[in-house]
């Protein structure tokens, strides 16, 4: 005996319904985030640009809470990023055709991001550029990972 017109409608519209909730949760939720930890990069490299591009000495043990606070921040944020690009389904793809950016540029990017949260206190006596390092840091990663955001 056949199913019924009614029937049918049903099972089609659930298909559709759990065909679309797949492709939401293995797709666009994956991208969706990496977006989001894209905004907030160049959100941490705005926000502490005045922190890092002007390291200080280390006074007493602890050091400077909020210069402390800017350097966890940009290390997790390095970690985010390697993490959130990989959870992306056919980021490869996407990176090749030029909607993301390439992982070895994500890679150089965490490292960057690295090494400007350990760049945030100089030794005493330290001599060198290391503020204008620091700042070319933050532009790199801002190139690399096609923010377009340049401090």
């Amino acid at each position: 005996m056949a199913i019924g017109i009614p029937a049918e409608t049903v099972l089609t519209g659930t298909a559709v319904y759990v065909i679309g909730q797949l492709v939401s949760k293995l797709f666009v939720e994956p991208l969706n985030e990496w977006r989001v930890a894209l905004g907030e990069v160049a959100s941490t490299l705005l926000y502490w640009a005045n922190v890092y591009s002007n390291p200080a000495v280390r006074t007493g043990p602890e050091g400077d809470p909020a210069r402390n606070k800017a350097c966890e921040e940009i290390r997790r944020l390095a970690g985010l990023i390697r993490v959130k690009s990989r959870a992306v389904p056919g980021y490869r793809v996407l990176a090749i055709v030029g909607l993301a950016p390439l992982q070895k540029d994500v890679e150089e990017a965490a490292k960057q991001l690295t090494f400007l949260s350990n760049s945030l206190y100089m030794q005493p006596n330290e001599q060198g550029n290391r503020p204008l390092e620091n700042i070319a840091s933050s532009n790199k990663v801002s190139v690399l990972l096609k923010l377009g955001l340049i401090i």
